[in-house]
């Protein structure tokens, strides 16, 4: 039987770095859980449940506090499982607005987009081009937009802040499927 932290006495130990964020807009259904499990176990440091114009979700007040109970709860029994030193730190449900100005400066946020003509992001590189440029950064941030992707606003909003445009790749993807790939690829990258 091997002994499990809480999460509390958890996040008193230092992440590797950089360390990596997953801001991610709410799918419907139960999906967010299951991109909380699989983030966490590819080690993700901190999951924004992240509301958007196209977010089709509705939580306020005490119905909020416990869905992040329970995504703290699904954050802690993927790091149990995956045998994670660290628990990832749940944020409250945000807004874009609010987490493009959470991080300082120096943070590096990369905000991957639909294929070009199909959507509104503007210029994007390839993912691990655009990971060359920044050779040793402290703190990524991957947003994700919702199915139908962020607005042209929200987009304004990103590269008014200095967010990076990425691919993934030349299909389009899903809310859960891009926001795995996205940090799959930031942790054979910087943390290998």
């Amino acid at each position: 039987m091997h002994r499990f932290f809480c999460p509390e006495s958890v996040r008193k130990d230092k992440p590797d770095l950089p360390v990596i964020v997953l801001a991610c807009a709410i799918p419907e259904k139960s999906k967010f859980e299951l991109i909380i499990e699989k983030a966490a176990e590819l080690g993700v440091d901190e999951i924004i449940p992240l509301k958007t114009k196209r977010t089709a979700m509705g939580s306020k007040g005490d119905r909020s506090r416990r869905t992040i109970a329970r995504y703290q709860s699904v954050a802690v029994n993927a790091a149990k499982r995956s045998r994670r030193s660290r628990v990832p730190i749940i944020h409250p449900i945000a807004d874009l607005a609010s987490v493009l100005k959470f991080f300082p400066e120096e943070t590096t946020l990369f905000i991957p987009s639909l294929p070009e003509g199909e959507g509104e992001g503007g210029e994007r590189r390839n993912i691990f081009e655009a990971f060359k440029d920044v050779p040793s950064p402290s703190r990524i941030v991957f947003l994700i937009g919702p199915e139908g992707d962020f607005t042209p606003h929200e987009y304004g909003l990103a590269r008014a802040r200095g967010c990076i445009g990425v691919s993934l790749g030349k299909t389009v993807l899903k809310v859960e499927t891009a926001a795995l790939v996205a940090v799959a690829c930031a942790q054979l990258w910087f943390r290998r």
